[in-house]
């Protein structure tokens, strides 16, 4: 039997993990150096693993379950990605003054001075380690992308860039487009 490949629907899997689909229980089982993860499936589709990809294809052509299906393949190829790597989210601090100190390396707390007249200080979970080379940059590490998303996101939340100097807390790659003063 000859299967026509689409490529929307092929996802390569790196070389350490696993991909596995439990047909009794219906869902994926991806294994990888940095954990394990579990996906849930509610739909009919064909399921092929082959060299380091894995083929999925969705047996019923319905609209509603197109978009279902659609969600599956997104969340197994970030599934992939957690296993396989550390991931990173960078932060930068500018302004004048802004800055952060990591108080107690056993414990992680973080001493946050963001030009307020008190100083913040945040302790992260335990899932979240954090790294720094100066003072104005901020590197979190996890292998869980949406729980690092919103640490990170709860950390820019204390001082978000203004919209006219462009001072705040910054992913790193982040172009901000500044407004123009007042002109007199």
């Amino acid at each position: 039997m000859l299967l026509i490949l689409k490529k929307k629907f092929l996802i390569k899997v790196p070389l350490n993990v696993s991909v596995f689909l439990k047909k009794k229980k219906n869902f994926i089982l991806i294994k990888g150096p940095l954990g394990s993860r579990y996906l849930k499936v509610n739909l009919d589709i064909i399921f092929l693993s082959q060299k380091h990809s894995v083929y999925l294809e969705n047996r019923q052509k319905v609209f509603n379950q197109n978009k279902k299906f659609e969600g599956l393949i997104y969340k197994l190829k970030k599934f992939i990605l957690e296993v396989s790597l550390v991931l990173t989210k960078k932060l930068k601090f500018l302004g004048l003054g802004y800055r952060f100190f990591l108080i107690d390396k056993s414990l992680d707390l973080l001493e946050l001075r963001l030009g307020y007249s008190h100083k913040i200080f945040f302790k992260p979970p335990k899932l979240i380690s954090i790294y720094c080379n100066k003072n104005t940059l901020l590197y979190l590490k996890s292998s869980n992308y949406n729980f690092l998303s919103e640490v990170s996101a709860f950390i820019r939340s204390y001082r978000m860039p203004e919209p006219y100097k462009g001072k705040g807390i910054l992913y790193l790659n982040e172009k901000i487009s500044l407004k123009k003063g007042k002109k007199i």
